[in-house]
């Protein structure tokens, strides 16, 4: 299990208790999973082709920030879709805009 907590304005505090305790010390600058997400569809909205962020996703035993680079495509029109094949259960995609997102991560 894995808690976070922001402590001050210049770090992040990852509270480990599995496999062992231990707290984990992240620069401010590292995004979650959810930050991440929201800030390449705001650096998408602002036209950005591409986005390089720290990523911590809580895996590799809870210790690992992944180096990522993300390339954005065009947006994609809210009728777009209607080329792709049906996929089950996500009508509710269906009349969005979109953005062709990219993502690799790299070991630090």
């Amino acid at each position: 299990m894995r808690t976070a907590r922001v402590s001050m304005a210049d770090h992040i505090v990852v509270e480990l208790t599995k496999p062992a305790r231990k707290d984990l010390t992240l620069p401010a600058r590292v995004y979650f999973l959810t930050q991440h997400v929201i800030a390449l569809l705001a650096a998408a909205r602002m036209g950005h082709v591409s986005f390089a962020a720290d990523v911590y996703d809580g895996s590799e035993r809870g210790e690992k920030v992944y180096h990522t680079i993300s390339t954005i495509g065009a947006l994609l029109p809210h009728d777009a879709n209607h080329k792709l094949d049906p996929i089950a259960n996500a009508e509710r995609l269906q009349g969005l805009s979109a953005w062709p997102i990219r993502i690799a991560d790299f070991d630090p």
